[in-house]
C-alpha cells in the first residue's frame, strides 16, 4: 500500500516500514464525508475496504467511484497550507488506514527527505487539480459525456432519492425516541388497566391518550414504507420500490398488528361479556416495543460522541427494567 503510493518512493525502506506501523484504522458508515473539498484537514486516508465517490464544486456529480485497495485521499493535508480539492464520500461501509500529519513529520526526520516527499505531493495535487479542471470542461462541452457517465454510475432519477430520511439521522433519532416514549407509556399502562379497568368502558383521557398512539404508530408506517432509507449488507438503500419491498418483506405485518387498535374496534362491536377478551387485546401493542430498544443505544451513542458520562444513564435504565418488571409482577399478582 505504502510501497504504491508514488510519492513515499523516494523514501528508504526503513521509514516506509515505520509509516506502516503508524497507521491507524479507521471505519466510516454510507454518506459520511472523509475529505470536503476546501477544508484544511490533518490526516491522509488509505483506502482498505469499501467504495467512495470523489466530486468536485466544478462537476455537477460525482465523477469518480473508487473501490480500489490502497487509493489514497487527502494526501494535500500533508502539506501545511494545502486544502483538499475533492470531496470524497463513502458509498458504503468503508475501512480506511490513516496517517497523520504530525506523525508523518515525526517519522520523515530528515528536512531535506520530508521536503522532498512534500514537494511530490505537491506535484501530485496540482495534476489532480488540472486533471479535475479537464474533466469539468469536458462535461460543460460534450453534454453527452454527462449522459453516459450518468449511465455509468447507474445514477438515479433525483426524483427518487428525494425528501428521503437517512437511517443515522437526528430527526429520525428524535422520532424514535419519540415511538420509544410511546412504547414505555404502553408497556407501563396496559397491565395496570389490565388488573383495575374490568369494565367496558374507557375514561376520556385513556381513549385520547390511546388514540395519540395508535396515530403515531401509523404514522411511522407511512415513513418507514415510503420515506426511511435503509442498509443492507454495508450499502445505502435509497430506492424507494426497494424500501417499499424491503419494509413489506420484514416488518408490515407486525406493525399493523400492533397499529389497528383493535381493542377499540372489538370494543364497539362486541358485547360486554367479552371485556376481558377485548382488553387483552392492549398487549398486541407491546409488539412495537421490540422494536425500539435500539433507539436506547442510539441515545446513548449520540450522547457518548458529545461526551457525557453514560453510567448514570445506565444505572436509570437498569432501574427503569426492574421497576417495570415489578409493576407487571405486581398487576399480574392482583
Amino acid at each position: 500500500m505504502i510501497e504504491s503510493t508514488p510519492f513515499f518512493s523516494r523514501c528508504d525502506q526503513s521509514t516506509k516500514q515505520i509509516i506502516v506501523t503508524a497507521l491507524q484504522s479507521r471505519v466510516f458508515t454510507p454518506l459520511d464525508i472523509i475529505a470536503k473539498e476546501g477544508d484544511n484537514g490533518f490526516e491522509m486516508f488509505f483506502l482498505q475496504r469499501g467504495r467512495v465517490t470523489i466530486s468536485t464544486s466544478q462537476m455537477s456529480l460525482p465523477v469518480i467511484t473508487s473501490s480500489s485497495k490502497g487509493d489514497f485521499f487527502g494526501e494535500c493535508y500533508l502539506l501545511d497550507s494545502e486544502t483538499s480539492c475533492e470531496t470524497v464520500t463513502a458509498c458504503v461501509y468503508c475501512e480506511f488506514y490513516v496517517l497523520s500529519q504530525d506523525d508523518f513529520k515525526e517519522i520523515v526526520e530528515s528536512a531535506d527527505e520530508r521536503l522532498s516527499v512534500q514537494n511530490s505531493v505537491q506535484h501530485y495535487v496540482n495534476q489532480k487539480k488540472s486533471r479535475y479542471q479537464k474533466m469539468a470542461r469536458n462535461l460543460t462541452l460534450r453534454p453527452k459525456c454527462e449522459r453516459l457517465l450518468k449511465q455509468k454510475m447507474g445514477e438515479k432519477p433525483r426524483l427518487s432519492s428525494m425528501n428521503l430520511i437517512l437511517p443515522d439521522s437526528k430527526l429520525l433519532l428524535l422520532w424514535d425516541t419519540v415511538l420509544l416514549s410511546s412504547c414505555s407509556f404502553i408497556a407501563w399502562a396496559i397491565p395496570f388497566r389490565l388488573a383495575f379497568q374490568s369494565e367496558m368502558e374507557m375514561s376520556h383521557f385513556d381513549f385520547v391518550i390511546d388514540l395519540v398512539i395508535d396515530s403515531f404508530f401509523l404514522f411511522d408506517m407511512v415513513l418507514h414504507f415510503r420515506f426511511i432509507a435503509f442498509i443492507q449488507n454495508g450499502k445505502l438503500v435509497t430506492d424507494i420500490n426497494k424500501i417499499k419491498r424491503h419494509y413489506k418483506a420484514h416488518k408490515l405485518r407486525l406493525d399493523l398488528i400492533a397499529a389497528v387498535p383493535l381493542d377499540t374496534i372489538a370494543r364497539l362491536v362486541l358485547p360486554s361479556r367479552f371485556a376481558n377478551f377485548v382488553d387483552s387485546l392492549k398487549l398486541l401493542k407491546l409488539i412495537r416495543l421490540g422494536r425500539q430498544f435500539h433507539t436506547v443505544d442510539r441515545l446513548f451513542r449520540e450522547l457518548l460522541d458529545r461526551g457525557f458520562n453514560l453510567a448514570p444513564l445506565r444505572l436509570v435504565e437498569f432501574l427503569s427494567g426492574v421497576v417495570l418488571i415489578a409493576h407487571w409482577a405486581g398487576t399480574m399478582r392482583f
